[in-house]
């Protein structure tokens, strides 16, 4: 008896599993848009192009690699 509630609190939901597409979704979108258009407005103003476009490409990269892996981990220990 105890063992079946143990599982029916670790089993996901489909509501879960559609928040986590949708953190992991975010986490991809927005530091892509927020970094990559930072950097064509730097560009843009400091007359650069394609420097600051594609360092705010880089660390949108490197900031959603690390936002996914905490929510995978997060997410794993559920």
């Amino acid at each position: 008896m105890e063992e079946e509630k143990k599982q029916e609190k670790d089993a996901l939901t489909k509501s879960d599993l559609i928040s986590f597409a949708f953190e992991v979704g975010g986490s991809i979108a927005l530091p892509l848009v927020i970094l990559a258009l930072g950097g064509r407005l730097l560009d843009k103003h400091f007359d650069t192009s394609p420097l600051f476009l594609i360092l705010g490409l880089l660390l949108s990269l490197i900031s959603t690699a690390y936002l996914i892996s905490k929510k995978v981990k997060k997410f794993s220990n559920f």
